[in-house]
């Protein structure tokens, strides 16, 4: 919308210059968003009052023809007003105010007042909707939960460091017999490792019938004995 024609201005404005396509659309998008952030600032919110007015905003649409030009001063009076109120609550504005500025938003929340919004209301409750009942522990363990249920009056870190302790010496107790185990082992290749080497004159001995023979493969031992049913003893050495 133009404005008046200066006193004593003969004839009519100049066309003004058509906007391309591309930038019609752009002008119809920045418009848009001026009015959508024009309401939103129009409105006190719980953390701070409005930051302008409906004449402030009119007097923008009269002033400016572009929406890129509308949302620029938009944008510019909201963070001066944001700041200004910022500062009056102890908090540390993101924007740097003139005192020019400063003295112009305090102005026009004095003239406008500093009312915050309400905070959301809850619906009371409905009478004639009963109570859900709360549902019991036991309900709510899911079917991966194996641990067993802390006893009624335990502390629960007390009752998880026992469990710990008794899982530590579970662990302790298999460590242990593993750690015999190996040690009977060494003895046992200590012995082979110092026994003198199986020769006819000393032979390896069956621990039930004696002296073993050599078998066909070299190195290797049987015993020559016969059981009560009529089998040789199974007794062998290095096979």
């Amino acid at each position: 919308m133009r404005d008046a024609q200066p006193a004593g201005h003969k004839g009519a404005f100049p066309p003004e210059p058509a906007l391309s396509d591309v930038s019609a659309r752009q002008d119809r998008l920045d418009n848009a968003e001026f009015e959508k952030q024009s309401l939103e600032y129009s409105k006190p919110t719980t953390r701070r009052p409005a930051l302008i007015v409906d004449a402030e905003i009119s007097t923008l649409r009269r002033t400016y023809s572009l929406g890129s030009s509308r949302l620029e001063m938009l944008t510019k009076v909201k963070n001066i007003r944001e700041a200004v109120w910022q500062e009056s609550q102890g908090e540390e504005p993101l924007t740097v105010v003139s005192a020019t500025d400063r003295a112009k938003a305090e102005t026009f929340f004095k003239e406008h007042g500093t009312r915050l919004a309400d905070p959301p209301r809850q619906a009371p409750p409905n009478p004639l909707k009963p109570a859900r009942a709360a549902e019991p522990a036991a309900a709510k363990d899911t079917s991966t939960h194996t641990s067993t249920p802390t006893p009624a009056g335990l502390d629960p870190s007390l009752v998880l460091l026992t469990r710990i302790a008794k899982a530590s010496e579970a662990q302790a107790a298999q460590m242990s017999a593993l750690a015999n185990e190996l040690k009977a082992l060494r003895e046992q290749l200590a012995q082979v490792a110092t026994a003198p080497a199986a020769s006819a004159d000393n032979p390896p001995k069956c621990k039930y019938h004696g002296a073993m023979k050599p078998s066909k493969k070299p190195g290797a031992w049987y015993c020559p004995k016969k059981l009560a049913d009529g089998s040789y003893c199974d007794q062998k050495v290095g096979e």
